[in-house]
């Protein structure tokens, strides 16, 4: 099973490799759905990650217009709450793709969709307060909630085995001691 699914932002962009860092010596399992070749293998590979994960992150940032990340965030957002996934967002509000004709239409639709998807959360999270949506001021907060996240939520399954494990054992030893009792007729 996957801690942390790691979607965003993608091109240049190299902000996975800090969240994987912070990951690896902790045990926490994450998935990178960025390939060098992107084909039907692959997108089934993420789908079942995205599916199976209890955290799903999403940063999107400036180096990029991410207009397919910012429509993917309100179907994401909306699956992994009704899965009770933990769902993080981050959105950069600037945008910085260059100086032409086109990257300034670009940057000027990319930055009104990340308002618009940045407010619709917001009204969500207040609307909805017991969602675990959590709506990072900064990229490092995002991967701090979701490290936390990860290690509370790893921490309570740790937990749940113990329990299971040791009211396992107290069942058996409960149904050896009934067992060896001597019957008791009448």
């Amino acid at each position: 099973m996957v801690d942390i699914f790691l979607m965003g932002t993608v091109g240049s962009s190299n902000w996975r490799e800090s969240f994987k860092a912070a990951c690896i010596p902790l045990g926490i399992h994450y998935f990178d759905p960025v390939v060098p070749v992107w084909n039907e293998e692959a997108g089934k590979r993420e789908v079942a990650a995205l599916r199976s994960a209890k955290i799903v992150v999403m940063a999107i940032l400036p180096e990029s217009a991410s207009i397919a990340s910012l429509a993917e965030s309100g179907w994401v957002a909306l699956s992994a709450l009704k899965r009770k996934q933990s769902f993080g967002l981050y959105i950069d509000p600037a945008v910085e793709l260059g100086s032409d004709a086109v990257s300034d239409s670009m940057e000027e639709a990319s930055t009104r969709a990340r308002k618009l998807v940045v407010g619709h959360a917001a009204a969500l999270k207040a609307q909805y307060p017991r969602l675990n949506l959590y709506l990072a001021p900064s990229l490092q907060e995002l991967e701090k909630w979701a490290i936390q996240t990860a290690q509370r939520l790893n921490g309570q399954k740790q937990r749940k085995k113990v329990a299971t494990s040791k009211h396992h054992k107290t069942s058996k030893t409960s149904a050896a001691r009934k067992s060896n009792r001597p019957h008791q007729g009448k």
